[in-house]
Formats: C-alpha cells, sequence, structure tokens
C-alpha cells in the first residue's frame, strides 16, 4: 500500500477502506441530492467536511458523508454552504467538536497506519448497508492524548 508523509495527499489502504464505509451507511445514496448510485460505482464519493490532510479528523466517522460527483463539486467550491448544510445534517455540536479535533495537533505514526487499515477492513465486512461505523480506536487515543496536551500547554485539566 501506500505510504503518506508529510502533507503528500497519497490515498492509502485506510482511506479506501474509510471511503466504502461511508457509501455503505449511506446505502449508496448520495447525502446531499438522495440519488441511488449502487454498490461499488465511482459515481458516489466520500466527501471529507475537512480534508484529508489532517490527521486528526481524516479517518473520523463524523467527518465525512457520500456525495455523488456533482454535489461533492458543488459542496467543496462552496465552504460556508458545506458547513451550513453539514450543520444541519449533523448538528452543531458535531460540527463544533470537529473543528477542534481538526485544530489539533494530532500525530499518527506511519506504523500505526496498518493498523488503522486494518480496524477499517474489519468494520466493512461485517457493516450492513445504513448501519453506523466508528472511528479507529487507535485515532481516539491519538486524539484523546493531543487534547490532554493542548490544556496541559494552557495551563489546565
Amino acid at each position: 500500500p501506500a505510504v503518506l508523509y508529510g502533507d503528500d495527499m497519497t490515498i492509502v489502504a485506510a482511506d479506501k477502506h474509510f471511503s466504502r464505509l461511508v457509501r455503505m451507511r449511506a446505502n449508496w445514496t448520495c447525502e446531499r441530492c438522495g440519488k441511488y448510485h449502487g454498490h461499488n460505482t465511482g459515481a458516489l464519493d466520500c466527501s471529507h467536511f475537512y480534508g484529508r490532510g489532517s490527521t486528526s479528523t481524516r479517518w473520523h466517522h463524523q467527518n465525512a458523508v457520500a456525495h455523488c460527483y456533482g454535489c461533492h463539486a458543488y459542496l467543496g467550491s462552496r465552504p460556508v454552504e458545506f458547513e451550513d448544510w453539514m450543520r444541519k445534517r449533523s448538528g452543531d455540536d458535531v460540527v463544533d467538536r470537529l473543528l477542534y479535533i481538526h485544530h489539533l495537533r494530532v500525530k499518527i505514526p506511519n506504523s500505526d497506519w496498518r493498523i488503522i487499515s486494518a480496524d477499517l477492513l474489519a468494520q466493512t465486512k461485517v457493516m450492513q448497508c445504513g448501519d453506523q461505523f466508528e472511528t479507529p480506536a487507535i485515532i481516539l487515543l491519538a486524539i484523546d492524548h493531543a487534547d490532554k496536551m493542548k490544556r496541559l500547554r494552557a495551563g489546565g485539566l
């Protein structure tokens, strides 16, 4: 599998598994326009609210939705409208939490990417269309650690 270094946007195995989970959760239907696209078609994208360049939210289950190419391009070029859409879909609390997580300094060593990929792949094997899935535990631990470090630097815990 490809390996991501720095800000390189190479698609790794974990991205492919995550994308499948997002599209399965949406039952292969665009979450904006409602059009069904069928299993395993390239017509439905995994659309990240905060881009894949942010390690903290890259594989976070609340940071991605299924969009057809047209809706993905439309909202991707209109960030304010995308945020409004996400707030209506997921709620202010979720979007505000994603913003906080997005700005944390989360470090995931490349050696842990196989664990993330394996976690996401295992979820694809048991998930049914329409089911929810979970952010990999190793990501949640890294977010928790970064949150604690931020609060320590700010002088409170």
